[in-house]
């Protein structure tokens, strides 16, 4: 076998290129695909480990259905005819039937297979666990998701860095910068949790966790008194009373209060973005816009970039994403009928509990949404008032609940073309190896389980679907030229909003109109609860075998102390929602207010956080404001546990 191009599928703005490499043991090593622009040969471990996840021994391989409580061993025909037989049921009333899917693997043919669930007006949800907030923040200011490509911070003579933690989401970010730094780019990074990405920064600004807009606002009320700044923000602004009217609200001293930064620190991120002979890039990190004034973060922080004119020029524009289907044509998905209604994600829980009528059968994909939504355990109880049908790889806390399991093929296994969220190019996935067992991908199983319906609903072919994904003015390519090349890349202007042009319909920039104060609490939960990315797993991809033991809790020293813990010791991280044990360690670059738990555990194998978070929501987007679940820390001995509530 020669090498084999293929690329990532997971839900990462990397979306790197990969080739199977033969090893003289006949065994394959995966590897970046050094002929991409973007991958350069470069992947991170998590996907040069992935095979490790497909050869798995917890990998379920054949169908399960529930008899008499209890997930049994059964045929493709059984378990696709129940699952018909419930649809058929329900099918008059679309409005009892929901599709859940995430971006646990993402794709053409993964977003084709949703056709079936969406032509039986099956309810959708709206709202985001991710980046939504983020995207409708940067929408409201600049007309559309844009940035500059990421090659373009090479050019910038400084990088702040808004808590973005390059150690663990990009390794070709990470090498972006490092590059950068090494040609002389000063990196500035601000963050309440600075451990990993403060290896790729020269200096550091620790923040209480979710006031950046507060800091943002006092670096810009220090421009404004400058001269000419001023003059740019009602030049290139539509609404500049509004927002100077929002500025006044607070002094600088109630902003630097309310963010816990010095006097000094501000002056220096002031001078930062003031030097107009500079070129100044600004990196938003996504756990910005997960609290409740999520959408104020990212909007403050881009109107001090906009002031600063430090927007639409080489090296110089805000970082946050692109739409990774943005280079498709997505037209197909327009005709599609609307859902018969939507239930907001970040609440599904509460939403399933309360729905009327009530959701009798779910269809979900691609998503431990029981895990990583908020309120877990709500979610679960819900889920035992529905007939549920789960595609899967893993017995999950989703996959536990269902009553019938498919088992689905994963990266690597299934043919596939997909798009960045970060560069321009799009990529094609070339399965490398068959799926174990029975398994099989969620394209073939909706496309077979709706030729089983009573009105049978037939996706298009997949040839038909994958063509028509190309079919766009972006890409010049075919789907053979793709296959045999590996990657495409679509033609898009390298500097986003050039001369400070914004995709409003004026080409002005819109500037946020509020600063909210954060509420007070009653000090019982002193700690904001960071549920930080994992370095070597995604999300809740995580191997049963690696959640022994119990989970790091990461508290600055002072915290942990305050509360009787020493460093290493089991303590108790409580919440309103609940409690869990966990093992502190102490870790000084951590603001005080915030305590960190790496993402992903499962609540039922006592790693999961979710279970003790509220479904908060942000101010935009529908977002989930995980971040602004208030916690505390308790001695072990001094309280001890109880189960999850």
């Amino acid at each position: 076998m020669t090498q084999l191009i293929t690329g990532c599928t997971l839900d990462c703005p990397d979306c790197c290129s990969m080739v199977a490499v033969p090893r003289q043991d006949g065994t394959l090593s995966i590897q970046g695909n050094p002929a991409h622009p973007f991958t350069q040969g470069l992947i991170c471990g998590k996907g040069k480990n992935f095979v490790q996840r497909l050869q798995s021994s917890e990998r379920i391989t054949t169908p399960l259905v529930r008899r008499n409580g209890t997930l049994r061993k059964a045929s493709w025909d059984e378990a696709l005819s129940v699952c018909a037989a419930k649809i058929d049921a329900l099918r008059a009333t679309p409005e009892k039937m929901l599709h859940i899917r995430g971006a646990g693997t993402r794709g053409v043919l993964f977003d084709a297979a949703g056709e079936l669930p969406a032509r039986l007006r099956m309810a959708a949800t709206h709202g985001s666990l991710c980046d939504e907030t983020g995207i409708e923040a940067c929408k409201a200011d600049f007309g559309s998701l844009n940035m500059n490509h990421p090659h373009d911070l090479f050019n910038a003579d400084r990088i702040v860095n808004w808590g973005r933690d390059i150690s663990r989401s990009s390794v070709h970010l990470a090498k972006i910068v490092n590059e950068a730094r090494k040609k002389g780019t000063q990196v500035l990074l601000i963050s309440p949790c600075p451990s990993g990405a403060a290896g790729y920064a020269d200096e550091v600004i620790t923040v209480r966790p979710g006031t950046d807009r507060f800091l943002a606002a006092a670096a810009a009320r220090r421009l404004l008194t400058r001269p000419g700044f001023r003059q740019r923000l009602l030049r290139c602004s539509a609404n500049a009373d509004a927002y100077l009217a929002c500025l006044d609200a607070m002094d600088e001293h109630a902003l630097l209060t309310a963010c816990d930064v010095s006097t000094a620190a501000l002056e220096k991120l002031t001078d930062w973005y003031a030097d107009t002979d500079a070129a100044v890039s600004t990196l938003l990190g996504w756990g910005l816009q997960r609290y409740i004034r999520g959408a104020q973060n990212v909007r403050h922080i881009n109107a001090l970039a906009m002031i600063s004119g430090h927007i639409g020029k080489n090296g110089a524009g805000v970082f946050y994403n692109i739409s990774s289907s943005r280079n498709f044509n997505r037209q197909w998905m327009q005709d599609l009928p609307e859902p018969s209604r939507r239930l907001s994600l970040p609440r599904i829980g509460q939403e399933l509990t309360g729905a009327a009528p009530p959701v009798e059968l779910i269809l979900c994909r691609g998503i431990n949404f029981v895990n990583q939504c908020p309120d877990s355990h709500t979610t679960a109880a819900a889920l035992r008032h529905a007939f549920v049908i789960v595609l899967d790889a893993f017995m999950n806390d989703t996959a536990a609940l269902a009553d019938v399991l498919l088992p689905c093929s994963l990266m690597l296994e299934r043919e596939e073309i997909v798009g960045s969220f970060m560069h321009n190019q799009i990529n094609y996935c070339a399965p490398v190896f068959p799926p174990p067992g029975e398994c099989r991908d969620d394209f073939d199983i909706l496309d077979e389980l709706g030729s089983r319906l009573s009105e049978p609903v037939r996706l298009p072919d997949r040839e038909t679907c994958l063509r028509r994904a190309l079919d766009s003015p972006l890409l010049q390519t075919t789907l053979s030229r793709l296959r045999q090349e590996g990657f495409a890349t679509a033609e898009h202007p390298f500097i986003a909003y050039e001369g400070m042009r914004t995709d409003h319909q004026d080409g002005l920039f819109h500037c946020v109109a509020e600063l909210s104060p954060d509420k007070e609490d009653s000090g019982d939960y002193p700690f904001f609860l960071l549920t930080l990315i994992s370095r070597n797993t995604l999300h809740s991809q995580i191997p049963a075998g690696m959640q022994q033991g119990l989970p790091e809790l990461a508290a600055a020293p002072c915290a942990a102390q305050a509360a009787g813990i020493a460093d290493g010791e089991a303590a108790l991280l409580c919440t309103p929602g609940g409690q869990m044990q966990v093992t502190v360690r102490f870790d000084p670059a951590i603001h005080p207010s915030a305590v960190r738990l790496r993402r992903g555990g499962w609540v039922s194998r006592g790693w999961g956080a979710n279970g003790l978070t509220a479904p908060l929501v942000t101010d935009a987007g529908e977002g989930a404001a995980f971040y602004s679940q208030k916690a505390a820390i308790k001695n072990l001995q001094a309280e001890p546990p109880h189960p999850q509530a």
